[in-house]
């Protein structure tokens, strides 16, 4: 294990409390013991990709955000990335790079991103047009136009594999970082994207094994939720060792956070005591 890595921080999604306010959804992350969180816009009663954001809005909830001492290591652009209808990917576009130029108003480190896919209604659902050449094309266009974004407004892209996406593996994750060569572009690892529907436990350590050998050195942070048979589930209600995440993601060398995703108000509280139980076992 890598003994220079700082105390790991487990932080959340804001989405995970639905409230009238953004006051409201804030007080409940703090009373349930965060400090790190991953920032969408819908919490402050917007669309989760608004198209008429302002740094005056932006100002307002980094305020309200440092009067609870939060952080917003990372502030979610998520959006159809080959999207099939160019004028529908090249609006979403825009509206991400004005999400990017903004970030450090909010005070975010990170702008999380999705890679796409070819489905036309919903990101999260494979095409099979998403192994094209052209999809891959247009991925990359539209990767180089918000790492020029990201390098005006100095803050990171987070690319995270999805299974349904363009990206859908740590082999290709590793392909686009080596196709587009920026410091700007790092990777944001969920587990469960990599190993669902892998029912065998030494199978899924050596997927897990395998993709930080990959990506280890460009991992910024990592997405907490677990695996069952019957899809997506709160960390420690499923499949993953975490131990065994945990010990890798140390080695990788990563300082970000662990955000917890796919829990409950009533799972997540117990998710962050166990994360952070384990990770005080391991030493950090």
């Amino acid at each position: 294990m890598n003994s220079q890595r700082a105390s790991l921080e487990i932080g959340v999604f804001m989405r995970t409390w639905q409230r009238g306010s953004l006051e409201e959804v804030l007080d409940q992350v703090v009373s349930a013991g965060f400090r790190v969180v991953q920032f969408n816009f819908s919490s402050a009663g917007f669309d989760p990709m608004p198209h008429q954001l302002t740094s005056t809005d932006v100002e307002m909830i980094a305020e309200a955000l440092r009067a609870r001492r939060l952080e917003p290591w990372g502030v979610s652009a998520t959006f159809n990335a080959i999207h099939p209808d160019p004028t529908e990917r090249d609006r979403l576009r825009s509206t991400a790079c004005q999400i990017i130029s903004l970030a450090p108003v909010l005070g975010a480190t990170a702008v999380s991103l999705s890679t796409g896919t070819r489905d036309p209604a919903n990101t999260w659902r494979w095409h099979r047009d998403n192994s094209s050449r052209d999809a891959w094309r247009d991925l990359l266009q539209t990767m180089e136009i918000l790492v020029e974004a990201a390098d005006a407004a100095h803050v990171l892209l987070g690319v995270e594999p999805e299974p349904a996406n363009v990206v859908a593996d740590a082999a290709l994750a590793e392909r686009l970082l080596r196709e587009l060569r920026s410091d700007r572009v790092r990777i944001i690892l969920d587990p469960a994207n990599l190993v669902v529907g892998v029912q065998d436990a030494a199978h899924r350590t050596a997927i897990l094994t395998d993709a930080f050998e990959k990506l280890g050195p460009w991992i910024i942070a990592g997405h907490a939720k677990d695996v069952s048979p019957g899809g997506f589930v709160a960390p420690g209600k499923g499949q993953l060792d975490w131990g065994e995440f945990l010990r890798l993601l140390a080695r990788s060398g990563s300082t970000g956070p662990l955000l917890i995703q796919d829990a409950s108000e009533e799972e997540v509280v117990m998710a962050r005591q166990m994360l952070e139980g384990i990770a005080a076992s391991l030493g950090g």
